[in-house]
């Protein structure tokens, strides 16, 4: 799935969670958008994360494209997903991403592990008729770290696994993105 532009229907709903829960694996980006998505919610719900409201600007200049703070260069963390990423010493670059919640109450048969991780010092900016109007930290923002993309499996007792990768950004499959980081994100592609 990859940037709804609108929720799913509740029979969508249904067809996704019958097809996960029968061990199906997803492939999953969001993009921001300021209308409500509450059966997207229930699946992200169901699988223990949820979207941070408003778009991730990075504090930390090592962290983030020159000038574009809204253009985030994450770490990628320790995973076999990412493993091509680090063993290559590749950037990724995520553009106008959100924050990934994990549940601090999963189910026993599920694991959330964070791919790709924000510093310290990013922090969560609300979008007014999709536009930031700053790019500094201000009371009210949330602040980091986060997570910009998950892997969530769930083992179930006749043996197979659902497995879901979620990005919150679709700009990681963007080619002209990709350039920027010399193939960098195609690699986390590939891998997802």
């Amino acid at each position: 799935i990859v940037s709804p532009s609108s929720d799913i229907s509740e029979d969508d709903l249904s067809k996704i969670l019958d097809y996960l829960e029968a061990g199906g694996r997803m492939l999953l980006y969001t993009d921001y958008i300021e209308e409500d998505m509450p059966n997207m919610t229930a699946l992200l719900s169901y699988y223990g994360v949820q979207i941070q409201d408003g778009i991730v600007i990075e504090g930390d200049s090592g962290h983030h494209i020159q000038g574009y703070a809204h253009y985030l260069l994450p770490d990628a963390e320790e995973h076999e997903i990412t493993q091509s990423v680090i063993d290559g010493g590749y950037y990724v670059l995520a553009p106008i991403a959100q924050g990934i919640v994990i549940s601090d109450e999963l189910r026993d048969t599920l694991t959330v592990q964070p791919l790709l991780t924000t510093s310290d010092d990013a922090f969560v900016k609300l979008v007014t008729d999709y536009t930031l109007d700053s790019f500094t930290y201000e009371e009210g923002d949330v602040a980091g770290p986060f997570t910009l993309g998950a892997a969530i499996t769930e083992e179930h007792e006749d043996g197979s696994q659902t497995q879901i990768v979620f990005y919150t950004t679709s700009y990681l499959a963007d080619s002209q993105i990709d350039s920027v980081v010399s193939g960098g994100n195609s690699a986390l592609f590939i891998s997802s």
